[in-house]
């Protein structure tokens, strides 16, 4: 289930599947990925988009996420820091025994999942928004396989 009510820093509702309903809880979350960023683009993980669920089920915290790039060589980096993170923040709040955090390829990332905070820094740092850029590009390929 989407929760919906929650908000985070920027007034962007949560971009990720989450069984948890206390929204002081989620905003905690937020926070603790907004506090970490992809190593090559300096961008948090969570305005990247890359988080796609957090669970809590019989106190494993279960998150499912992705990397802007298959083969990412800092993917054992961020997941360290979202254990440490977690932990310090909310392990004995919620009696977390274990996080599980499982790496999604399918569906791979797009600019798409970034929240416009995300892409107003994009834009800001690199002169473009990576998801009108992104949707631009698939456009024309798609227009060009229709005419082969």
């Amino acid at each position: 289930m989407i929760h919906e009510n929650a908000k985070g820093n920027t007034n962007d509702e949560i971009n990720f599947i989450t069984n948890i309903s206390n929204n002081d809880i989620i905003k905690k979350f937020i926070e603790i990925f907004r506090a970490i960023n992809d190593p090559e683009i300096p961008i948090n993980i969570y305005d990247l988009g890359l988080i796609y669920e957090v669970s809590l089920i019989n106190n494993e915290l279960r998150i499912k996420m992705t990397l802007t790039a298959v083969g990412c060589p800092y993917w054992n980096q961020i997941f360290d820091e979202m254990k440490k993170n977690i932990i310090n923040a909310l392990g004995n709040i919620l009696n977390i025994n274990d996080i599980n955090i499982e790496l999604i390829i399918d569906p791979p990332w797009t600019p798409i999942r970034m929240t416009k905070y995300g892409r107003e820094i994009y834009k800001t740092l690199y002169g473009f928004d990576p998801a009108e850029q992104w949707l631009k590009e698939k456009n024309e390929f798609e227009k060009e396989q229709e005419e082969i």
